[in-house]
């Protein structure tokens, strides 16, 4: 995430969807054994959990038990490798266990270099089974799930193109135009406000819940409410999230 001030105040962007994010963990949290990691990427990825650990427990990390939200400025202004970032989740995916698995990617910034390992890597983890730790890049054939989230950005973002080859695998002509077409609308997202960005999380956290058997789900201010499932008790469904 670059650190680039929104509003001309001195709060970033990075603060303000690390707020969000903060706030989704705590939301997951509500349902029993979500699992969850944390990867924050510049020029290179970096591990912000050890492993897989609880929603709260990633939520907890946001926390700097003081005031609020703990901020990570050490990760700003330092470039924008997506495919550091997407090959990372990879390494987490190896690791997950057979239930559905979503990656929530989330840049502010369109990339600095690596844009076709980032197709790739994007195309690995869209067709990942983590039944089976495997990938078949020929056919959609896994158990996880990539978003992508275009958030506060300026330039022209690419990431589009990226979820494209996730979902379709092959490439298109990348534009500087955002072109979000049926292929890519349920998985591509593109935030101008904070409160675009709440928005779509929530649209991501119901798309989570409603395919791992929970229905009858809204979120206010962060705050789920209303919850029923369809398919047994709630803490006997497991879901992972890896965010970025």
């Amino acid at each position: 995430y670059y650190k680039r001030f929104y509003s001309n105040q001195n709060y970033t962007r990075a603060d303000i969807a690390e707020d969000a994010l903060h706030d989704f963990c705590i939301s997951l949290n509500e349902y029993a054994n979500t699992q969850v990691a944390i990867v924050f990427f510049n020029k290179n990825a970096t591990s912000k959990t050890s492993g897989w650990v609880s929603a709260e427990s990633a939520a907890a990390y946001f926390d700097d038990g003081l005031d609020g939200v703990y901020h990570d400025s050490s990760v700003y202004d330092e470039g924008t490798r997506w495919d550091k970032g997407l090959n990372e989740a990879l390494s987490y995916l190896a690791t997950a266990d057979s239930d559905p698995t979503y990656v929530l990617f989330v840049t502010d910034g369109r990339y600095s270099a690596g844009y076709n390992d980032a197709l790739k890597y994007a195309r690995q983890i869209e067709t990942y089974n983590t039944a089976t730790h495997s990938y078949n890049t020929t056919n959609d054939g896994g158990n996880t799930t990539l978003f992508g989230v275009y958030a506060f950005g300026s330039q022209y973002d690419y990431l589009d193109d990226v979820i494209y080859y996730a979902e379709v695998g092959s490439e298109r002509t990348a534009g500087n135009d955002t072109d979000i077409t049926s292929e890519i609308k349920d998985n591509y997202f593109r935030a101008n406000s904070t409160e675009d960005f709440n928005s779509i999380l929530s649209n991501v956290f119901n798309k989570i819940v409603s395919t791992s058997g929970i229905g009858s789900t809204t979120i206010n201010d962060g705050t789920t409410s209303s919850v029923t499932t369809t398919s047994g008790e709630i803490s006997s469904l497991l879901q992972d999230l890896v965010a970025f």
